[in-house]
């Protein structure tokens, strides 16, 4: 597609029953759009994070562009519990999409029935939006437990 045409999701005419969740669209170029929903049939759209250093038309529904995230959730009634913020991934630059301990998306998923993320590694916690699970606070938990509260001595 030319620039500015593309979309990060596009859920097209008379899709039914799509659920998208748990997922950063991130957009480090000209991305037209990070998601857009046609004019007919449904979807659940939640617990998501975008980024896109400029938000102008960015959010898609039924034929109208939204700015915001804000906008966007009054519309459409989707992503009410999403986020519109850099993921803060250790280095995307290089294909390293895993998320820095401080990210928004840490723990701020939802369960859609997954007991690993995208490299094998166990969900202990709250899921993360996004497809590698931080195990930064799961590894000072497990310190915690055994050097500080002495279990599993």
């Amino acid at each position: 597609m030319p620039n500015g045409s593309s979309r990060g999701i596009y859920i097209k005419d008379y899709a039914t029953g799509h659920t998208v969740k748990n997922n950063i669209i991130y957009a480090r170029g000209t991305l037209g759009a990070l998601i857009q929903k046609a004019t007919t049939g449904s979807a659940t759209i939640d617990y998501n994070c975008y980024y896109k250093s400029s938000y102008t038309g960015q959010f898609i529904w039924n034929g109208t562009s939204y700015d915001t995230l804000a906008a966007w959730q009054t519309a459409s009634s989707q992503d009410t519990n999403s986020i519109a913020s850099n993921p803060l991934f250790i280095d995307a630059a290089n294909g390293n999409f895993k998320l820095n301990p401080h990210s928004l998306c840490v723990n701020a998923g939802t369960d859609v029935s997954l007991t690993e993320d995208y490299e094998g590694l166990k969900i202990r916690h709250a899921p993360d939006i996004g497809a590698h699970e931080n195990q930064a606070n799961v590894l000072f938990f497990a310190w915690f437990l055994r050097d500080f509260l002495g279990v599993n001595k």
